[in-house]
């Protein structure tokens, strides 16, 4: 008995350890780049984050967006981490194109249905949106700290520096991670 409450506590704290470290990581970053872009256009002029730069949002709505998007994201890794859930088919011999497809939708269909339709049931959005999610936006973090670490302190990034190259740096690598992660699964499958 001893035993077994000593592994569930180990457990859970090792779920907690990593749910804080995520979620740690994802605000301290997204704060950084925050305070970072006040300082460098303390106005907006110079952001290119679609939520300015297209829809127009100021300072206090876009950190709204942002605020609301983040406590979203931080619920969807909780949910992914302490909940258990069974992303994977029962049957099997499914390719990977359709593997891959029935991790986001939960039933077996085109995989181009990933682009226009959600998934099943609102707990299999959740915990996939944390696993996703939480992967990317640690991804995003590093590529944000790193870019505005070589803006301020590195002439050389400042020469090369440009909006292309950051966002084809975070879709790609949001892409391979969602891949890895999909891998990873199927592997166990």
């Amino acid at each position: 008995m001893v035993i077994c409450l000593l592994f569930f506590t180990i457990n859970l704290m090792k779920k907690w350890i990593k749910f804080l470290s995520i979620t740690l990581w994802i605000v301290g970053t997204r704060a950084y780049d925050a305070y970072s872009t006040y300082l460098y256009t303390p106005d907006l002029e110079l952001e290119n984050n679609p939520l300015v730069s297209w829809i127009g949002l100021g300072w206090t709505p876009l950190l709204i967006v942002i605020g609301g998007l983040l406590t979203y994201i931080i619920y969807a890794i909780y949910v992914s981490i302490f909940r258990s859930f069974r992303f994977e088919p029962e049957d099997p011999g499914f390719s990977f194109v359709r593997f891959a497809t029935y991790l986001y939708r939960g039933c077996d269909q085109h995989w181009t249905t990933i682009f226009y339709r959600f998934p099943t049931s609102t707990r299999r959005f959740h915990h996939y949106m944390g696993h996703v999610l939480g992967r990317a936006l640690v991804f995003a973090g590093i590529v944000s700290t790193l870019m505005w670490l070589g803006i301020w302190y590195s002439g050389f990034y400042s020469s090369i520096h440009s909006v292309g190259l950051i966002y084809s740096i975070l879709v790609t690598g949001s892409i391979l991670i969602i891949l890895e992660w999909k891998w990873s699964r199927y592997r166990d499958y």
